[in-house]
């Protein structure tokens, strides 16, 4: 490890994110779609740094997964897969457009950084 890695200090850490699309549904036959999944941001107990969540995910990119869609033998769309990003207790969670969408100050905390869209209706 390099002298300059060492003392490397990251105090922000901008991602990509976007919630799952939500499901088709199915309007001849009353069908729901299921719920395309969240992207949660998820104060962590372990004492972790940014430093550490960027080298989990290098890409940098957190994309939730859609929704199923209805079938004629399954009406009802299963919801999309949340994706949980851990991050180090005192995070605050800003939009690109520079809108607070939270704070992380205790472990077990969440803020919601994209919804998934909602399952298609009849």
């Amino acid at each position: 490890m390099r002298r300059s890695e060492l003392y490397q200090f990251i105090d922000s850490l901008r991602v990509f994110v976007k919630g799952g699309k939500g499901g088709d549904g199915l309007p001849a036959k009353g069908g729901l779609g299921g719920k395309g999944g969240d992207v949660v941001i998820l104060g962590s107990k372990k004492s972790q740094t940014l430093k550490q969540v960027r080298k989990h995910q290098p890409t940098q990119r957190y994309i939730a997964k859609p929704g199923t869609r209805s079938k004629l033998f399954c009406l009802f769309g299963d919801p999309g897969e949340n994706i949980n990003v851990p991050v180090p207790l005192g995070v605050s969670v800003i939009s690109q457009d520079g809108h607070k969408l939270g704070e992380i100050n205790e472990p077990g905390d969440k803020v919601i950084a994209a919804k998934g869209g909602e399952g298609g209706s009849p």
